[in-house]
């Protein structure tokens, strides 16, 4: 086993990784350069504390990547051992051939080292690779705990269009056929599609796209991509790289020539995953970014796709296509004094603190 903490050794980690992703079933989320540009914009000057496992004759058989940061935990300061991940990563894991002996080897090593109290790792899938940590704590002498986080709505796409629209509410489909019809009646209707490979233009697309998020809500509450350099720096990033790649996906739906509706997505091998969508505000009552999820919706499935992925927590208007969900944790370990302190608090008092507060409230 061996902890790396160099951002170079890191970097030339990148082909075995990838490697071993492919081997675990890992997609982009979890490979190496989506890693990269994460920690290159989000977490540029934090300490690295990659786990990795090797067979005898060197091949790479588990990765978990950690920053080691001082952070608080119900103002109690904690020295944490942190996923290399935030609410932008989609979700996270634990890359394992064999999740439950790389969970013992890494917790081997942890339990000597002193220089942390908590690890975290957020947004891990159920049965995620992972959740061997939690098997394998006992054993090592630390606490652990689970923390329920998001339920991420899929839809395992059909062989047709026909086919999808049978599982859609008829209420649904009715409102859908007055939204298309309202919207045409307003100007020509048009959708199209950037999928970055073409550099000159990638950047006027996704500046497009990126304006509309900026004019709705989520531009009035500052959480607009644009409004953080680091946040801008790494979908503009991510954006180039996967364009390279075939991978990028940019939707768009347009009035006029106007765009009203703007879906930021990578497609990862048979599955579609959602970043970030956003619609104009102004056109809300046609519905543009529904109208915008059939067009993309009718394409992945005409290209042979086999899952659309939402990412993130489940919404009402995600509920309107998919019925299906994704469970998350965040996965916690604890060490030494303080980390029983935290666990306390974190698993036994704020539990019964809320308990009492719902009770009161009744």
């Amino acid at each position: 086993m061996i902890t790396t903490t160099d951002p170079v050794a890191f970097a030339g980690l990148a082909h075995e990784w990838d490697a071993l992703a492919e081997r675990c079933g890992g997609g982009i989320l979890h490979r190496h350069g989506f890693l990269r540009l994460w920690r290159e914009h989000f977490a540029p000057g934090e300490t690295l504390r990659v786990l990795t496992q090797r067979t005898s004759d060197g091949l790479l058989t588990a990765a978990l990547p950690l920053l080691l940061r001082r952070t608080r935990i119900y103002g109690v300061p904690v020295r944490e051992l942190s996923a290399m991940a935030n609410v932008h990563s989609g979700r996270f894991d634990l890359l394992a051939e064999d999740p439950p002996e790389a969970a013992r080897a890494f917790l081997g090593v942890l339990v000597e080292q002193a220089d942390w109290d908590v690890l975290r790792l957020i947004d891990v899938p159920h049965g995620g690779a992972a959740e061997a940590l939690l098997e394998a704590a006992g054993s090592a002498g630390l606490r652990s705990g689970r923390w329920a986080s998001m339920n991420s709505p899929y839809i395992d796409l059909p062989a047709s269009w026909s086919k999808m629209e049978q599982r859609l509410r008829r209420h649904f489909r009715a409102n859908m056929r007055r939204r298309r019809r309202r919207l045409s009646e307003m100007g020509e209707v048009t959708s199209d599609l950037c999928d970055g490979r073409d550099h000159s233009i990638l950047r006027a697309r996704l500046d497009e796209g990126l304006q509309l998020e900026a004019e709705g809500w989520k531009g009035r509450g500052g959480t607009a991509i644009r409004q953080a350099s680091d946040t801008l720096g790494f979908y503009t990033a991510l954006a180039r790289q996967a364009g390279s790649e075939g991978q990028l996906r940019l939707w768009f739906l347009r009035l006029d020539g106007q765009a009203i509706a703007f879906q930021y997505a990578l497609q990862d091998g048979t599955r579609y995953l959602l970043l970030k969508p956003t619609y104009d505000e102004a056109h809300g009552a046609v519905g543009p970014g529904q109208l915008l999820m059939e067009v993309v919706l009718q394409d992945c499935i005409a290209r042979g796709l086999l899952e659309f992925d939402f990412l993130g927590p489940g919404m009402a208007w995600k509920s309107d296509w998919a019925s299906t969900g994704r469970p998350h944790d965040w996965l916690y370990l604890f060490r030494g004094a303080r980390g029983r302190m935290v666990h306390g608090l974190k698993f036994r008092m704020a539990p019964m603190v809320r308990a009492l507060l719902a009770g009161r409230n009744r």
